[in-house]
């Protein structure tokens, strides 16, 4: 089982949605253990057993949640649908 950590800032609505809709996807998997810790103002970054694999870019533009799901997934070596 791998662990996926999401690093968010606790205020930012667009924030506190893209981190529901990647954990409620991903506890439907067996395959993840989710974990949500605050982190600093405007942080995303979303890490599969420590290191990282997606983040809010620098332009301050946040990942679409299929994305997310993508690299979590392929990090994990776990295709979609398996």
């Amino acid at each position: 089982m791998k662990t996926v950590t999401i690093r968010r800032c606790g205020v930012g609505n667009a924030i506190l949605n893209l981190t529901e809709k990647v954990r409620q996807e991903l506890q439907r998997e067996q395959d993840f253990r989710v974990e949500v810790v605050n982190g600093e103002a405007g942080e995303f970054k979303v890490l599969v057993d420590g290191k990282p694999v997606s983040q809010k870019g620098d332009d301050d533009g946040l990942p679409q949640a299929d994305d997310v799901l993508t690299a979590v997934r392929d990090a994990a070596g776990i295709n979609a649908g398996a």
